[in-house]
């Protein structure tokens, strides 16, 4: 079921299937598995934001962990919006009304 470059099989097989796609002059464009892909990389990220943060601290140059704070910040508000979209998909695909 391809690789798990990303360490989710599920995710690496929805990847290799886009690439693939693409390669083939399709488009590609797949709305959920693009909403999916910012929370995801996030949570993967989100150790070594932390990381970076606490680096520049040391490094006593605290505009730069402020900075790391505040990307680390907007990624929940980020996934939460990709839930809201991911949720108006499956309630027009249901016949419901996009909710607000």
């Amino acid at each position: 079921m391809g690789s798990t470059a990303t360490g989710n099989p599920w995710l690496s097989h929805r990847l290799e299937k886009k690439q693939a796609a693409m390669a083939t002059g399709e488009n590609g464009f797949d709305v959920s598995f693009d909403l999916i892909s910012p929370p995801y990389h996030s949570l993967g990220a989100g150790h070594d934001d932390g990381q970076y943060e606490r680096d520049a601290r040391n490094a006593g140059r605290d505009d730069i962990a402020s900075f790391c704070e505040e990307v680390m910040a907007q990624d929940p508000e980020r996934a939460a919006r990709c839930h809201r979209f991911l949720h108006q998909g499956e309630r027009a695909v249901l016949g419901h009304a996009p909710a607000r």
